[in-house]
């Protein structure tokens, strides 16, 4: 099990999910205590399909919202806030970019004395 190769010990469970990735609380061989975020496998996939299937649908309603006179949302506008979202999301399934913005953060309030962010285990970081 590579899980094994990589840690002493890794939680079977995940101790905290979201859309597109889990967490499991896991021992390195030095005796640290980490979070493990994983993506899951599908998680472009189901980016993409939750995109299509917004856009299919407001190009259906914006396509029937012609034939009524209750027009409050420019032309266009969900459709770009739906691309913006889906670029936005792409950008949250790359965890290189995520440990590198999350540096980031800590650094630009760093001023405030008390926010920080977790460690990243360098050697383990992955895009996935």
């Amino acid at each position: 099990d590579a899980a094994d190769c990589l840690f002493a010990w890794m939680s079977v469970d995940p101790i905290a999910v979201a859309s597109l990735g889990q967490v499991y609380q896991a021992k390195l061989h030095d005796g640290r205590l980490v979070a493990v975020k994983i993506q899951r496998p599908d998680g472009t996939q189901l980016l993409c399909t939750d995109t299509i299937s917004f856009k299919l649908v407001w190009a259906i309603l914006d396509k029937l919202r012609t034939y009524t006179t209750n027009n409050e949302l420019p032309k266009g506008l969900v459709m770009e806030i739906v691309d913006r979202v889906a670029r936005d999301m792409t950008n949250e399934l790359d965890y290189v970019l995520e440990a590198r913005n999350a540096k980031l953060f800590e650094e630009s309030l760093e001023f405030l004395g008390f926010v920080k962010t977790p460690d990243i285990v360098e050697e383990f970081l992955t895009d996935r």
